[in-house]
């Protein structure tokens, strides 16, 4: 309830105070994880864990470790669902590039009936 009253009725967006830059100063290479660990940054911020710059860097300096393996997970999770989603994307245009065929072949050997009748 307490976060609910925070967020209010939802018509507000938070700034994100954890940006690119602080990551850049605390080592953290520039990369797919970024954005990973920039989400966990809002979710701690609108739990209320820092409600400034300086909590934000005290937040990230004091669960680097968790953050980044959470933002590797985070990667992980995401990079399996797109394999996954490619894979059924392939599978609909194998199936698709089937049916053209036989489309195709069926126009064939109707063009080729009619010319026989």
């Amino acid at each position: 309830m307490e976060k609910a009253e925070r967020l209010g009725n939802g018509s507000s967006v938070s700034t994100t105070i954890l940006k690119g830059p602080h990551l850049a100063e605390s080592g953290i290479e520039r990369g797919p994880l970024w954005g990973h660990i920039i989400a966990q940054s809002v979710e701690a911020q609108d739990d209320g864990v820092f409600t400034d710059e300086a909590g934000a860097r005290a937040w990230l300096a004091g669960n680097r470790k968790a953050v980044l393996t959470e933002a590797q997970r985070r990667w992980q999770k995401a990079q399996a669902k797109a394999e996954k989603l490619q894979r059924a994307r392939l599978k609909v245009m194998k199936v698709r590039q089937a049916e053209q065929k036989a489309q195709a072949k069926a126009e064939k050997e109707r063009a080729r009936a009619t010319t026989a009748s």
